[in-house]
């Protein structure tokens, strides 16, 4: 097949999508915090980090990387000196440039103690799901794990569930839910403003109270996530979204990835919905545009879900049935070019 007669920027404009599809609608998200200018630092004064004062810099460095959010947080306020030492930290000093965002949802949901500074920014280097092979542009809050929308979707790993199904189903008590972070139905999100019947309501890492259960030596009741323990209003998944944000990945060189979802994937899987598109070709587009993917009932979801970062986004718009098909259509373009 020719290569597209197109500009990269071109090809982007016309058949990428930058926000995430409908399905990132319950997700969390928090105002980008305004960027304050740093105090200028004074010089000569005298100041103590306390027993890790005998430490050369490297490794209070080393140090400072192990602790939590919340903990630097509270080594920069207690002296100049640990004010200087948080400020002059590179791997926090990439999180506040490059995600302060998500650092605000880990404060505002409680889950500020939950990761050091070094296993975020991990993640912020990185570029793939830690469930399949595909690009993960989300972040899992309570483990601190990439994933992609699919996996966010079908996968346990990252299921949330009511607090009292948890305690039904691992026989966990109040006590034992101490343990394991929790987060409540964010009232201000468009999506659970329309299901007030959650208002409210608390949930768990499914997987989490699993795992504790199972330290705990308690009986699981049936298999985890079976249909059967799910009340109807808390059907298998539906929480998808919860306790997760967009992460974005910075390489090394600080280049920032974005992920892009294609308008053609979504074009031909709508006509597969409205009975257009046969089913069979539809799974042989999923299997091609989407390689590792985990099995599932919709392969129409798989393949509009997918995102890439922009390099592979360029490489699958050359070979994309839907892409070719609304590059070449004239309204379309026209709609698109006045955006």
């Amino acid at each position: 097949m020719p290569d597209l007669d197109e500009e990269p920027e071109t090809i982007l404009r016309l058949v990428a999508c930058r926000v995430a599809p409908r399905f990132t609608e319950p997700m969390l998200s928090a105002d980008k915090p305004p960027r304050r200018p740093e105090p200028a630092a004074l010089a000569g004064r005298t100041s103590s980090l306390g027993s890790l004062d005998c430490f050369p810099s490297e490794i209070q460095s080393v140090v400072l990387g192990m602790l939590d959010i919340q903990a630097v947080g509270r080594v920069a306020r207690v002296s100049f000196q640990g004010n200087l030492l948080v400020r002059s930290h590179p791997q926090y000093r990439d999180l506040k440039e490059f995600v302060p965002g998500a650092l605000e949802v880990l404060a505002v949901f409680g889950m500020a103690s939950l990761h050091s500074i070094r296993e975020l920014h991990a993640a912020m280097r990185s570029d793939r799901c830690d469930t399949c092979p595909t690009f993960g542009p989300f972040l899992f809050l309570p483990t601190g794990k990439r994933c992609c929308m699919e996996c966010l979707r079908l996968s346990r790993v990252y299921r949330m569930v009511f607090v009292e199904y948890a305690k039904k189903v691992f026989g966990l008590s109040d006590l034992h839910l101490q343990q394991l972070p929790t987060i409540s139905v964010p009232p201000r999100n468009k999506y659970w403003q329309r299901n007030t019947r959650f208002e409210g309501r608390r949930l768990v890492s499914g997987n989490a109270a699993r795992d504790l259960a199972a330290t705990l030596g308690l009986p699981i009741e049936g298999e985890w996530g079976a249909p059967e323990f799910f009340e109807e209003a808390e059907k298998p998944g539906m929480f998808y979204g919860m306790a997760s944000i967009a992460f974005p990945s910075v390489s090394k060189t600080g280049v920032v990835e974005e992920a892009f979802w294609c308008y053609g994937c979504e074009f031909v899987c709508d006509d597969y919905r409205r009975g257009i598109f046969p089913r069979d070709a539809i799974e042989k587009l999923a299997a091609i545009y989407y390689p590792g993917a985990r099995p599932t009932k919709r392969p129409d979801t798989a393949l509009d879900l997918q995102a890439r970062p922009k390099t592979l986004f360029l490489e699958h718009a050359q070979d994309c049935y839907g892409s070719r098909r609304l590059l070449d259509n004239a309204p379309w373009r026209e709609r698109r070019e006045c955006l």
